[in-house]
């Protein structure tokens, strides 16, 4: 029946095209003719887009698109006055004279309010910069302005140099958007209160693979900054509601990056960027041992160059190219909890059983380069581009985890929330010193490659475009020469430690009893520590190919109407697997764990963030781990039932998922008075295959051990093991279809301040680990938990206001109100084998199966969000006319409202220019939210919420031009240390706190 909807429309679309095309003939016999030309900034060489050219005393109205073309199809015979309006700029008015079926060519040339001319030349006068932050914010401004739909923007050079070229750096400073922080990365966008999956990221219009980690889990579909860079980014918009030209699957919107185009600008452009990056805690230029065991410098280059240019008017060329690396710094200090021991309720209190220190130093490094063909053959109105990028990204960090550690039996009688005294036991290694924590390197790249077509003759127009895009990951260590971990404890210790109170980290330790903790060679000498060094190497890919083709035909109406539809699909392959994991036991040269040390690495575990009395300690040394495993391989000892473990971890690892959408949307726009209205629907069509791997159940598998009572326990061999998933992989297939119409009205209550009002409807397809998640068996329940392919997606319905007020010469004030409505959420439920499908299978006929489905259920999601920005040059004196400031303040409330959901979030900063100095102060705030639950059963603290505290990030930039094509800049990120800190309120009693360091980049830039 879908299958038939699509086709059904699909024909229906072609004979759409085919009347527009017919339309297209006739018209040129019309009453009226056509105006067009291009609209040009010559202050800075830019073709304008978003201009508004209207026809004096007439409805008729166009607005310039890529490259400043602009087009009236409509224009009334005879002598007409055209008016050219942008925001921040001079109003231009000209005369021209219309022909019957004829078309007039006027270009204009809109200067910067504040410069003047001399004849047709703009002269910069010693008070007037062209300035990229106005450029850009009128830019943004009038993107706004001129959208349907509730839309914010921003231009790429608005908030000063972003060293790693990360977009989550700009997105950070828009209304209702909060990032989600992994450590010191910036990972993902929440938009209006929702998590990150529930958006979509597109560049160009076209949909951006992602490889997330490898996983199949339910963020799997949320997008990651760290694959794509901003290099070669114009402006970033953020789309709060959607129209039937814009991907069904955002509930939260879409963020689309628009790159840029040497078309659009006259002459060539030559920018770049060269300096040094440092963190606050290291920034030698001396190679010092650190994130892993060889030495490296910690002040990192970055290098950027972008390069346009236009060939004989008709070939525009944009090149661009990023380097940068990047050394951080990840601390963390956290509590482990006794609730519920005998101990702790006599106590009354909980007791700490465990102090736990992070040492994670990171080295990032990004290249990322692109390119741009547009080619004009003949005259504007056919655009040929090529789009092609590549962006590789390497994170190598050693996550060094060091727990103290005491069983509450162990706890001395005056241990609590500021004290723990540690007595050692010979009887057990209860009390000890643990030191684990995964080395690893995460690789990733991405690679695009777009072709399209822009065309426009007289009121029809048309686009299209091919992309292939794929996204890699890999994970693991074995790569780059190192163990992930190299586990190795010092036991039968005493130690105390204490704390001025309940929310600090700077503790005290004193050692009581043993061997001394900071010679390396006394750990690991007590007590053995079996597979206490693994390797690992995972893979995950997603190759994506999307295909899109639009069509606009203006009416020949004297009331502005265009009607427009379209076509898409695309194919998404999705795959992961873990094809190396290995498990051993270090036992050095004497064949006894207990007589092994350790090499040592150069670098070393370090407390600088947290105070206390704590000196540095030795850490095991991985590359030299690895490098014995070729040379010495009897310093190892495995199992087999490590060999059993390591063949599970690789034959259970496969998954792949297809996805594939197919897409058909009609639209319409007309203009009535002061309104302009706009109303479409889409019908997008998703099916899926799934491929996960089947497994033997313990009672059919002829290697399993036959207990005493005729049951039957799985077996630690890989023979075991290899007849577990002789089954090979089993497919599954799902499809599901959704028409999603959309609506939108812009009422013009006078030139600067309009209104917006939105509908519309969207998805959100499935969780992956879901639909094609892999398989687990519960012998004990004798249960299945397989993925349900047939799952739908969450159905959700958008209401949206939004009041814009327009500042002069570029600025804005908007107030954006929104309701969501979410329906179809996924629940466990458990069938018989028979309801399942395997009633007549022999291997699983015997077990009932747990999947997924989709229940009756509504979340609402309702929100606020306030924005302000402006340039404010209407001050007389040169000493102020400089400031720029700006700030948002968003407000959700979500019913029922969930755990890691973020109420409020604002921005805010100021901008300063005066002569050849400028600078600028940004911050974002996000509220407080509870991120768990205690699990404790005792009678204190039980169900307790645990907050993530709010939240301040201040970055800083400063720059001081040095001459026509140089300046000197520093820029800071997380300028004053803001860390992440986690807590329970009724004692402030710490659960765990993040440091990570201010980013510094200290550099020339310039431009030719």
């Amino acid at each position: 029946m879908k299958t038939s909807m699509l086709a059904g429309s699909l024909h229906r679309f072609a004979a759409l095209l085919l009347s527009l095309f017919t339309a297209h003939l006739v018209a040129a016999q019309s009453s009226t003719g056509a105006i067009t030309g291009r609209v040009l900034n010559p202050a800075t060489g830019e073709y304008i887009r978003n201009v508004e050219v209207r026809i004096e005393g007439t409805p008729q109205l166009a607005v310039s698109e890529d490259g400043g073309i602009y087009r009236l199809s409509n224009a009334p015979v005879g002598a007409v006055t055209l008016v050219a309006t942008y925001t921040g700029h001079e109003t231009m008015t000209t005369k021209v004279t219309v022909t019957a079926g004829g078309t007039v060519t006027h270009d204009f040339e809109l200067a910067p309010t504040g410069s003047r001319r001399v004849g047709e030349e703009v002269i910069k006068l010693g008070a007037f910069i062209v300035e990229t932050e106005r450029e850009g914010q009128a830019k943004a401004v009038s993107e706004q302005k001129t959208a349907m739909n509730a839309k914010f923007v921003v231009a790429a050079d608005n908030f000063g140099d972003i060293a790693e070229g990360n977009i989550g750096e700009f997105l950070k400073f828009m209304p209702g958007i909060t990032l989600d922080y992994v450590e010191t990365d910036t990972r993902a966008a929440r938009m209006g209160g929702l998590e990150a999956r529930y958006g979509y990221v597109t560049l160009d219009g076209n949909t951006m693979a992602n490889a997330f980690n490898g996983s199949f889990s339910q963020d799997q579909r949320q997008f990651e900054f760290e694959t794509v860079s901003i290099n070669n980014i114009e402006s970033i918009e953020v789309n709060k509601t959607l129209s039937a030209d814009m991907p069904g699957d955002a509930p939260a919107g879409t963020v689309n990056l628009r790159s840029k185009s040497a078309l659009d600008r006259k002459g060539m452009r030559f920018n770049y960027t060269v300096g040094l990056i440092g963190n606050q805690y290291e920034y030698t230029l001396r190679s010092t041992p650190r994130h892993d065991d060889h030495t490296h410098p910690k002040s990192r280059p970055t290098v950027t160059f972008d390069y346009s240019n236009q060939y004989l008017g008709k070939l525009g060329v944009q090149l661009n190219f990023s380097s940068t690396s990047v050394f951080k710094e990840q601390f963390r200090n956290g509590m482990t909890y006794d609730y519920t021991s005998a101990q702790a309720v006599a106590a009354g209190h909980p007791l700490i059983t465990a102090i736990n220190f992070k040492d994670g130093p990171k080295l990032t490094t990004k290249y990322s380069g692109g390119a741009k063909f547009d080619f004009q053959p003949w005259d504007r109105n056919l655009r040929l581009s090529l789009t092609t990028s590549y962006t590789y990204f390497s994170d190598v960090i050693a996550n060094r985890n060091l727990n103290f550690r005491v069983s509450s039996a162990q706890s001395g009688t005056n241990a609590g929330l500021t004290r723990v005294v540690a007595a050692p036991s010979g009887a057990n290694a209860n009390t000890r010193l643990e030191q684990s924590g995964s080395h690893g390197n995460k690789k990733s790249d991405n690679t695009f490659l777009s072709l399209g077509y822009d065309y426009k003759r007289g009121r029809f127009s048309s686009d299209a475009s091919f992309a292939i895009n794929r996204a890699r990951i890999q994970n693991g260590s074995l790569h780059m020469g190192a163990v992930d971990n190299a586990n190795v404890q010092l036991t039968r210790i005493g130690w105390t430690a204490e704390r001025p109170n309940n929310d600090s980290s700077s503790w005290y330790f004193t050692q009581n009893s043993g061997a001394s903790w900071f010679d390396l060679a006394n750990w690991g000498r007590n007590d053995a520590q079996a597979g206490n060094i693994t390797n690992t190497r995972s893979r995950g890919k997603t190759e994506q190919y999307t295909a899109k083709l639009n069509a606009k035909y203006v009416m020949p109406w004297q009331t502005p109407t265009f009607l427009s539809a379209g076509l898409f699909e695309q194919v998404a392959n999705r795959r992961r697997d873990q094809n190396y994991a290995n498990t051993l036991t270090y036992v050095g040269a004497t064949g006894n764990q207990l007589n092994a040390i350790m090499p040592a690495s150069p670098a070393d575990f370090r407390f600088v963030q947290w105070g206390g009395n704590l000196a540095a300690l030795p850490v095991p040394d991985k590359a030299a781990l690895f490098q014995l495993q070729s040379t010495n391989p009897g310093f190892f000892t495995q199992t087999v039932a490590n060999n059993a473990a390591n063949l599970e971890t690789i034959l259970s690892s496969p998954q792949s998922a297809q996805e594939t959408v197919r897409a058909v949307y009609l639209q319409g726009n007309t203009r009535i008075g002061q309104w302009q209205l706009q109303t479409g629907a889409r019908y997008e069509e998703t099916s899926t295959i799934s491929a996960v791997p089947s497994i033997v159940p313990v009672s059919k598998n002829p290697f399993a051990i036959r207990n005493a009572n005729g049951t039957f326990s799985a077996a630690s061999t890989p023979d075991y093991v290899s007849y577990k998933y002789s089954k090979g992989l089993v497919k599954s297939y799902g499809d599901y279809g959704d028409w999603m119409p959309s609506a939108s009205a812009k009422y013009r209550i006078n030139r600067n301040l309009g209104l917006k009002l939105g509908y519309n409807k969207a998805i959100k397809r499935p969780n992956l680990a879901q639909v094609a998640g892999a398989w687990s068996i519960d012998e004990a329940n004798a249960d299945i938990t397989i993925p349900n392919p047939s799952l739908t997606p969450e159905r959700s319905e958008t209401y949206s206001a939004m009041l814009e007020y327009y500042l002069e010469p570029a600025g804005a004030v908007s107030v954006h109100l929104f309701e969501r409505i979410l329906n179809g959420a996924t629940e466990t439920f458990t069938a018989t084998a028979q309801e399942a499908g395997y009633g007549n299978d022999p291997l699983y006929s015997s077990y009932d199966f747990i999947s997924f489905r989709n229940i009756p259920g509504t979340t609402r999601v309702k929100g606020i969000e306030l924005s302000y920005s402006q340039q404010l040059t209407f001050f007389r004196s040169e000493w102020l006319r400089g400031i720029g400031v700006f700030g948002t303040y968003s407000r959700f409330a979500r019913h029922p409202r969930p755990t890691g959901f973020i109420p409020q979030n604002a921005t805010g900063g100021l901008s300063y220019r005066y002569k050849n100095f400028s600078g600028n102060i940004g911050a974002t705030w996000t509220d407080e939210n509870i991120i768990s639950y205690n699990s404790s059963t005792a009678l204190f603290f039980a169900r307790e919420p645990q907050y993530l505290k709010q939240r301040v990030i201040g970055d800083i930039g400063l720059a001081y031009k040095l001459g026509r094509h140089a300046s000197l800049f520093l820029s800071g990120r997380n300028a004053f240390n803001s860390g992440k800190n986690w807590y329970f309120k009724s004692d402030h009693r710490m659960q765990q706190k993040e440091r990570y360091g201010g980013q510094w980049t200290v550099g020339v830039k310039g431009s030719y």
